[in-house]
């Protein structure tokens, strides 16, 4: 596995990203102010249906490995940021809190990876033959104190006879809390607070991106313009979203080159952590986290769905260990199937 460690990395990566801010095609700087859609309906962009990718940080990097196990044939990888394998909580919030949150040694990735297979002979997930074709990053920092970094290493055993090693790349040595790393954005990359952005001078949401994708993949500026509030609720037909843990709005980025339908824009669902959606800490995740930044400039569509917090849900996390049902980790999970709705609507 490609494990990048210590500080030659974290010089190497920035100069990288310095190259790429000079030799892609910077977009004017934009006022800064949101633009809700005129339709509050998520609409059809007919996007590139080879060109998907997801990532998540912490819940939503859970949500993240669910999505992709049981939509494999649908993306081309994930990008996890402190999350872990896939069903680890086992329908058990006690499990969820400490196996997968504090006692990784209690995790058996091969009885989670047996566990996907039979989701996918049973029909409730794709083949898992299909995660040989994929793409993944893993980041865990070495000062996370709220998922053990050794949750991690289980979800780097869990994808091992999967996925092939030359397409996995992990970097383990970054001395971060537990957040998203950001280029220059964020509480301090020692701290974990909100808006869990942590300004660590590593880009995260690039590297997830340019892990992910094809084409030809730049950093630039972004436009508020661009970033559109939608309807959640339409995707949840006769029942309410935060019975999936999901509140009535999301949001979507799209390019201006991607307003117009068929120009063959990839799509990208980046999935906030706990206590990070919307109703929790604004619009930072969706402005902040630094995905809108590559989309602007590589031709990419950000679907942002949003999490809410309830009575079963008090931190407003994404449903990784079963609180809107058994099936939450199949394809016919809530959340699961309501984010994969909104890519078909999006790719049509």
């Amino acid at each position: 596995f490609h494990s990048n460690m210590g500080s030659s990395f974290h010089t190497m990566h920035t100069v990288a990203v310095a190259f790429l801010l000079l030799s892609c095609h910077l977009a004017a700087a934009a006022p800064l102010r949101l633009s809700s859609a005129k339709d509050p309906q998520l609409e059809t962009y007919g996007a590139d249906p080879s060109n998907v990718g997801v990532s998540g940080l912490s819940s939503g990097g859970f949500m993240a490995v669910q999505f992709q196990v049981s939509f494999s044939s649908h993306v081309r990888g994930a990008a996890v940021f402190a999350g872990g394998p896939f069903w680890c909580a086992q329908d058990s919030v006690a499990i969820a809190t400490t196996s997968c949150m504090k006692a990784p040694a209690a995790i058996s990735s091969t009885y989670l990876r047996g566990i996907a297979k039979t989701t996918a002979k049973t029909g409730f997930a794709d083949k898992v033959d299909n995660l040989k074709n994929h793409k993944v990053f893993l980041f865990s920092g070495t000062k996370d104190s709220v998922v053990n970094p050794g949750v991690m290493q289980k979800l780097l055993e869990f994808y091992g006879p999967m996925v092939p090693a030359s397409q996995i790349e992990t970097e383990f040595g970054l001395g971060s809390e537990h957040g998203l790393p950001t280029l220059n954005y964020g509480a301090p990359c020692d701290e974990s607070r909100a808006p869990y952005l942590l300004n660590c001078g590593y880009d995260g949401a690039g590297k997830a991106i340019q892990t992910l994708h094809t084409g030809k993949l730049c950093r630039g500026d972004f436009s508020l313009d661009n970033l559109l509030e939608f309807d959640q609720t339409e995707f949840f037909h006769a029942i309410s979203p935060k019975t999936a843990g999901m509140d009535d709005k999301g949001f979507v980025y799209v390019p201006s080159s991607c307003r117009s339908k068929g120009q063959g824009c990839g799509v990208h669902i980046a999935l906030h952590g706990c206590r990070q959606s919307y109703s929790a800490v604004g619009y930072d995740f969706v402005k902040n986290a630094g995905y809108n930044e590559w989309a602007e400039a590589s031709n990419l569509i950000v679907l942002y769905p949003q999490a809410i917090k309830s009575a079963v849900n008090p931190e407003g996390c994404w449903d990784w260990w079963g609180f809107s049902g058994p099936t939450y980790a199949s394809n016919v999970g809530l959340a699961n199937k309501a984010i994969k709705d909104m890519l078909d609507r999006v790719l049509s």
